[in-house]
């Protein structure tokens, strides 16, 4: 399931970075259109890139950021809840 996840992470945001291949780019706005979930959380993330600064850098304002911040670990969910996108990736 993580590795599933890390797939759709890495797509979608070679997606929002128009990185894709034409026929990739293609199957990610199917999947898109077909999914109004997928649709309002993308843009609830264009709105949010639309609002950030890319030129700051997040240790001039915390210098010990590396040294404080740890990701947290997300549970694997059951095996019978894995998500199926038809025709995915």
């Amino acid at each position: 399931m993580k590795k599933e996840v890390d797939l759709y992470a890495e797509v979608l945001g070679a997606y929002l970075e128009d990185r894709l291949p034409k026929s990739e780019m293609s199957l990610v706005n199917k999947v898109i259109a077909s999914d109004i979930d997928m649709e309002t959380i993308l843009a609830e993330m264009e709105q949010t890139a639309a609002l950030c600064d890319l030129s700051s850098d997040l240790h001039e304002d915390f210098p010990n950021f590396s040294d404080k911040f740890v990701l947290p670990t997300v549970p694997e969910p059951p095996s019978d809840s894995s998500p199926s996108i038809p025709g995915a990736f």
